[in-house]
């Protein structure tokens, strides 16, 4: 089964900067979270280097840059496709007890950046 299989095909992550060919998405869990839907999925490229990592993907048409290293919270990468927003850690696996807390964390750090709190703002 292919890796969109797994994802809404509103979401393709096939176009992501991160996306490896033979990458493996799993874990997926859905949230909702100040009326914004959010998906929560870990995901593998299986390169020589890599490590799982949490993926959080939230559904907002609202404007944001393509790609912003978030250094100032904990080197947050983001990046935008289509009418998603995906922010992840690299190199870091959420467990299952903390996942609903990492959707919060990524809500709480969208709305730290449109208040103008980073250098490169989100929005």
């Amino acid at each position: 089964m292919g890796i969109s299989e797994h994802l809404p095909n509103t979401l393709d992550l096939k176009k992501a900067l991160f996306y490896a060919v033979g990458a493996e998405v799993w874990n997926i869990d859905q949230y909702e979270h100040d009326g914004r839907r959010y998906l929560v999925f870990d995901y593998d490229s299986h390169g020589e280097y890599s490590s799982p990592e949490t993926i959080v993907a939230i559904e907002t048409s609202t404007p944001v840059t393509a790609t912003t290293n978030l250094s100032l919270a904990g080197d947050f990468l983001s990046e935008r496709l289509g009418d998603w927003l995906l922010i992840r850690q690299p190199r870091i696996q959420v467990t299952s007890n903390r996942r609903q807390q990492f959707v919060e964390d990524c809500a709480n750090i969208i709305e730290y950046a449109r208040e103008g709190n980073f250098p490169d703002s989100l929005v």
